[in-house]
């Protein structure tokens, strides 16, 4: 066996005789040996593996009982067993070490098989009780971890009947809300189409806004009934193919503003994630970026996508050179305590929001340092 896997034992002792005695019978083992109690507690200071304990009762300054004191009213040595050697066999003595904390006692002069025997037993004990230990520790992760997995699953079901109860609480109004909103827009289209020929530039950009707005409520409706619904399935995506697929929805407004995109990262990263959230998540920013470049005169617009895999999540970084008016100003738009006490709103970051986290991701919003705003969309691999 290698030194390294044999046993410790401390042995204290303040007559040489009983150390080499007692170390000659124990050779077998890794022995670490201390003529008084001070020296003792030293040595287990700085070997924290002592696997057993022969003290002697009777020493000069700090006696054996005084020494076992010490040793179990400390945290890290407590545990250590401890058999007492004396040269008494007085039953008070005895009952007093076992009250101190010791595991046995051994009369001295020792007799080398007894003393064998004993060791033995309280060292296989020990070990026996460390493993033991070691196994309840692991045992009780392993329930803590099948609680936390148990409690994770039930908030899952309940969050998923929450979003069910929501989902048909939106479906129901948005029903009620489409009809009239599609009498209002087929009545404004009528206008339209009737007024065409005589209708002044003013009155034109007016109905062109009204049913603008009408087509955006519409939009937005239909947005949050799908963010509601629980039964999309869950599948392994392309980032790059659904981005590449939401650009193509956005191209003839690309070529129209004359946006540039650049795309950083690797072709084959993928996500698991609802379809159609994903859509959503590159759809909502790239309209929060069209609004703000529709809203700046500036050349050379550009949008960057970056895409970054860690070990943990897929990490999305959305920037844009338009101008905005000011990165705090910016924030107050993911702020829900502030949007209640401002009429500052963008439904469509909103959404975004929304989306993400329903998705266990994150947003982040910080402020690039060429201006403007970084979005960054953290994704958690399942």
């Amino acid at each position: 066996m290698k030194n390294d896997d044999l046993q410790t034992i401390l042995i204290v002792d303040d007559d040489a005789k009983n150390l080499q005695i007692a170390m000659k019978i124990l050779k077998d083992y890794k022995v670490l040996f201390a003529q008084s109690g001070k020296k003792a507690l030293e040595l287990l200071d700085k070997n924290p593996n002592i696997d057993l304990i022969l003290l002697d009762v009777i020493m000069p300054v700090m006696n054996g009982y005084e020494t076992c004191k010490e040793i179990t009213n400390n945290e890290k040595y407590k545990n250590i067993p401890i058999i007492f050697s004396t040269v008494k066999d007085d039953e008070k003595d005895i009952i007093q070490g076992f009250e101190l904390g010791a595991v046995d006692y051994i009369v001295k002069p020792f007799y080398p098989e007894v003393l064998l025997k004993r060791v033995q037993l309280h060292l296989k004990l020990s070990r026996t009780t460390k493993q033991l230990k070691i196994l309840n520790n692991s045992l009780n992760e392993k329930v803590s971890e099948q609680i936390e997995e148990i409690r994770r699953k039930d908030e899952k079901i309940l969050q998923q009947e929450k979003l069910k109860d929501m989902n048909d609480l939106v479906g129901l109004i948005s029903n009620e809300l489409k009809k009239p909103i599609s009498n209002m827009k087929i009545y404004l289209q009528s206008m339209e189409l009737i007024s065409e020929s005589n209708m002044n530039d003013v009155f034109a950009k007016s109905l062109n806004k009204v049913l603008s707005e009408i087509n955006g409520v519409e939009e937005g409706l239909s947005d949050f009934s799908n963010l509601f619904q629980v039964d999309k399935k869950i599948a392994k995506h392309n980032l790059k193919v659904i981005i590449d697929s939401v650009l193509f929805k956005f191209r003839s407004e690309f070529d129209r503003q004359k946006i540039e995109i650049k795309f950083i990262g690797d072709n084959l990263i993928v996500v698991d994630m609802v379809e159609e959230d994903l859509k959503q998540i590159f759809s909502k920013l790239l309209l929060v970026s069209l609004n703000s470049f529709s809203k700046t005169t500036i050349d050379n617009k550009m949008i960057n996508i970056e895409i970054k895999d860690d070990e943990e999540k897929i990490s999305i970084l959305y920037f844009d050179n338009s101008t905005y008016s000011n990165f705090e100003n910016f924030k107050v738009y993911l702020d829900k305590n502030h949007l209640l006490k401002t009429k500052k709103f963008d439904i469509n970051l909103y959404i975004l929001k929304m989306i993400i986290e329903k998705s266990n991701g994150k947003l982040i919003l910080e402020e690039n340092k060429d201006g403007g705003v970084l979005f960054k969309v953290e994704l958690l691999k399942r």
